[in-house]
């Protein structure tokens, strides 16, 4: 068996927030940043 390596030189998996283009659901509950359900959206 090989020798495990000290390091992993990979960079690290970041996993981003879905925004605008990224988000794949076809409806999303929409709730504004004092809590607020703005409501359903397609």
């Amino acid at each position: 068996m090989p020798p495990r390596p000290r390091f992993d030189r990979r960079a690290p998996v970041r996993e981003l927030p879905n925004i605008n283009e990224r988000i794949k659901y076809p409806q999303l509950r929409v709730v504004d940043s004092d809590g607020k359900q703005l409501g359903v959206i397609d």
